[in-house]
């Protein structure tokens, strides 16, 4: 039993609360034989020594999102605004987060750029003192980056929607469309997450349809609203195509995913370890599946079974394959969709922090109670190695 070894240092950097990280705390009980130390991301960059001793070949360190920490947002918001804007992307300031409001989609891409600068500054750190950690920043940063990652899956081979030029507004948008025949498209914040800023988008001679979470507030600002707007204004869809476009854009064909029971379903498939899986079923009566607006989660049974065995095997084995062209990752997320006549499919995102699913168990373990089994076992290899990496 992993609890029965030794007990090694598990530090988690993230939010300073919340139920990310509450939830994996609690799955450490009896699993890893000693509790994490917590530190939010503000404070592991806050210029003390935050590892506080518990570095050596005994020391796991395991990133988390920010989540909602306004304290961590800020620190990796002022980490990333030079590259986010020597990339061309609106920034934020000080001033401009400090005055975001909720549902702010502010700016994903300096985020984003944050996080992965964040990252390199501790790995390094952490490493020179023999620290292992759950994924490291080209991992990180390629995650975090659509585009790249769907070019690093496609690379390796890996089904994933065809994708389109992503340059400037509305008018770009649709030449693009009309050039490549591609009348459906969903369009995304490049560095996004959470389903924020999406556009399912829809065209039919001079029709246009969107259905999206994004909403220009009066101060001018792009919001994610929780209530899925349908719009067939093109004038109202091109304002907020052009108020996005800013922000860094992707734009990729809008695959036919299956439908179930009257819900047009898809997958979250947690991969631990490259090998362990937890798949979920997200079903919507629209074209976006995300739990967290308004997506039902369900066990995947009917799925695989209106997929067949063989449809379903493949499924799996393309998790497994796109979790390993992120090596270095303890965990990923990957949203695929299974296509229409269930013999196909594609990988449409990976997530680098996408573990965290309530109260959802497999075998009688929960997503992170098998991380942290996972994490433990890691650990019992590289004592095994004298401190080495475990291969």
């Amino acid at each position: 039993m992993p609890g029965s070894a030794a007990p090694f240092r598990l530090v988690t950097i993230g939010a300073a609360s919340g139920p990310r990280r509450d939830s994996f705390v609690e799955s450490c009980a009896g699993v890893t034989a000693r509790m994490p130390h917590s530190l939010s991301w503000a404070e592991a960059l806050d210029g003390r020594d935050w590892l506080e001793g518990r570095a050596g070949g005994d020391c796991f360190v395991r990133f988390d999102s920010p989540d909602a920490d306004r304290a961590a947002l800020a620190a990796l918001y002022r980490r990333g605004e030079r590259a986010a804007a020597e990339a061309g992307i609106e920034t934020l300031s000080a001033a401009a987060f400090a005055a975001m409001r909720d549902g702010d989609i502010g700016s994903p891409a300096q985020l984003a750029f944050g996080l992965a600068d964040a990252a390199r500054e501790l790995v390094a750190s952490g490493k020179a003192r023999g620290a292992a950690f759950s994924a490291e920043p080209p991992d990180i940063g390629c995650a975090f980056d659509k585009a790249a990652a769907r070019d690093r899956l496609a690379a390796s081979g890996i089904a994933v929607p065809a994708a389109l030029p992503a340059e400037g507004g509305f008018d770009a948008l649709a030449g693009a469309m009309a050039a490549a025949r591609m009348p459906r498209v969903f369009v995304k914040l490049r560095h996004g997450s959470a389903a924020a800023g999406m556009i399912a988008l829809a065209r039919n001679g001079p029709d246009w349809v969107a259905t999206t979470t994004a909403v220009i507030g009066e101060d001018g600002r792009p919001y994610a609203t929780r209530a899925i707007r349908r719009l067939n204004d093109r004038r109202e869809i091109a304002r907020i195509v052009d108020r996005l476009a800013p922000l860094g854009l992707h734009v990729e064909q809008w695959v036919p995913k299956i439908g179930l029971a009257g819900r047009i379903v898809d997958l979250r498939l947690v991969v631990i370890g490259g090998t362990r899986i937890f798949p979920v079923l997200r079903a919507s009566r629209h074209p976006i599946t995300n739990l967290h607006i308004g997506g039902e989660r369900g066990g995947a049974d009917a799925l695989a079974a209106a997929m067949g065995d063989a449809a379903w095997r493949d499924l799996l084995e393309t998790a497994r394959r796109s979790a390993r062209c992120f090596p270095s990752a303890l965990s990923v997320g990957i949203d695929m969709a299974v296509l229409a006549g269930g013999r196909r499919h594609a990988v449409l995102e990976v997530n680098i922090f996408g573990d965290h699913i309530r109260d959802f168990a497999m075998d009688g373990q929960s997503v992170h109670q098998a991380q942290a089994a996972h994490i433990a076992a890691i650990m019992a290899a590289r004592r095994a190695s004298g401190g080495r990496e475990a291969a």
